[in-house]
């Protein structure tokens, strides 16, 4: 069996755990905390009990340890990222399609609501920041369904405690392929999954970019008349285009926005993020 020293994590904080009588690492600190503490990116789950909040706490503390940076009354040096949803599985069971064949799909998960809390520095100056964040996984090994030329984009979080993802596949046609889908979360995690008969979506407005002459779509309505919803999107700064010639090649729009509409009949707003590939050239990552 592992000790916590095994694993890399510092005497002083391996001394601290013993005061409290936690001398053995459970079984997710165990698979965690030699990539965490070497600063790798870390994605686990567990039950209540299982020592979870240990397995992220421990990097964070021995970090700022370790740093030499001053420390400064309401200045946090960490962002804290706690799920108060999910996570939640798109498409069937987190398998979902993305053409018309069974291989052209990704798997696809999300903890659609986060609360978060910490420090964000702009050129010089700190700012502490709070607010609810949204946190994606997805990955696939097939490329996208012929004829498909990118994809719009949605993951709104509503006032009303629900949230919505939506993508659009676009063909060359001009025309959205029948793979385009959705889900609909509950304010208590349920899931709905929408296929492309549940929404309706209509551009209200473009905007085009002076660096790269790319026209983005970055007023949309989108309706979900099974559920009573119709929804003002707006762009909360047109020039948020990603221009990624320095890594990944691909050129394209995403970036925050705000929400509008109605429920039911009742008032709804909300925030949140928006994608759009395939305007500046096809997109064609590499695989």
């Amino acid at each position: 069996l592992q000790s916590f020293a095994d694993l890399g994590v510092p005497a002083s904080l391996v001394s601290l755990l013993r005061k409290q009588g936690i001398t053995d690492p459970t079984p997710i600190q165990a698979a965690t905390l030699p990539d965490s503490l070497a600063g790798r990116d870390v994605l686990g789950r567990g039950r209540t009990g299982s020592g979870k909040t240990y397995a992220f706490a421990l990097p964070v503390i021995s970090r700022l340890q370790a740093s030499t940076s001053q420390r400064t009354p309401r200045r946090p040096r960490a962002l804290i990222l706690a799920p108060t949803k999910g996570p939640i599985s798109h498409g069937e069971e987190g398998y979902s399609r993305k053409g018309d064949d069974p291989e052209q799909a990704s798997c696809y998960y999300s903890f659609p609501r986060m609360a978060a809390t910490g420090r964000v520095r702009i050129a010089e100056n700190d700012h502490v920041v709070s607010g609810d964040a949204w946190m994606d996984h997805e990955f696939s090994t097939a490329p996208l369904a012929e004829g498909v030329t990118g994809w719009d984009w949605f993951s709104l979080q509503l006032d009303d405690q629900r949230e919505l993802m939506i993508y659009l596949l676009r063909l060359d046609t001009g025309e959205m392929h029948p793979a385009s889908s959705g889900t609909l979360i509950g304010p208590e995690g349920q899931v709905t999954h929408l296929t492309q008969m549940d929404f309706q979506a209509q551009v209200t407005r473009r905007w085009t970019s002076p660096a790269t002459g790319a026209t983005y779509p970055l007023g949309w309505e989108l309706t979900l008349p099974g559920h009573g919803l119709k929804l003002v999107l707006t762009a909360s700064l047109d020039d948020q285009e990603m221009i990624t010639t320095g890594s990944t090649g691909v050129t394209y729009w995403e970036g925050s926005l705000s929400v509008n509409g109605r429920s039911g009949g009742m008032a709804v707003a909300g925030r949140g993020y928006m994608e759009l590939t395939g305007y500046a050239d096809p997109y064609a990552p590499p695989l």
